[in-house]
């Protein structure tokens, strides 16, 4: 495959379906022997869930400290909070120090990241001109759907096509290049 990872995204509203698409992309390309991580918007003003309370890491977190790495011979957590923002970009350069082929991105709409557009309804809609390098979208109405495959130039998906779909991803991810 290619040296660099291919970055790809899954973009839409909560709940229109990324978290589940993106588990679905994932397990098509580890069963042709890829390498995948992934990197999850969390665009809420909430706090992310700490790493479990009881332990070590978290005591660690909650004396002062501004981060923790957990490490063992076959993974690591790492729980932090800088003093910057960490952009899309700061984490994408963390995953180059490994062997990696595809880094799905969940979410950061305004990225200009190839991706696909998940389409809930047709209020959503607009999306498709604010968001930059869309390669595909699914949709879950089939009425909008057929309107959009009739007026755009780009592979439009009904959610019920997932074979097309998923089949176009995984072709697309493992060449790497624009289609």
């Amino acid at each position: 495959m290619n040296t660099e990872p291919i970055v790809f995204q899954v973009v839409g509203y909560s709940n229109s379906g990324k978290t589940t698409l993106i588990k679905k992309i994932i397990s098509n390309l580890k069963n042709i022997g890829l390498d995948v991580a992934t990197i999850k918007h969390h665009g809420h003003a909430t706090d992310l869930q700490p790493i479990k309370e009881d332990k070590d890491s978290h005591i660690h977190r909650q004396a002062g400290a501004v981060g923790s790495f957990v490490v063992s011979d076959h993974q690591f957590q790492w729980d932090m909070s800088p003093q910057m923002t960490l952009d899309l970009e700061d984490v994408l350069h963390f995953y180059q120090r490994f062997s990696l082929d595809a880094i799905i991105v969940e979410g950061y709409k305004k990225k200009s990241y190839s991706k696909l557009l998940l389409l809930k309804s047709s209020e959503d809609r607009h999306l498709i001109n604010e968001c930059e390098n869309i390669e595909i979208i699914v949709c879950w109405d089939e009425i909008e759907s057929k309107l959009l495959k009739e007026s755009l130039k780009m592979p439009v998906f009904h959610l019920n096509e997932e074979k097309n779909y998923l089949k176009w991803l995984v072709e697309r991810l493992c060449r790497g290049e624009t289609l």
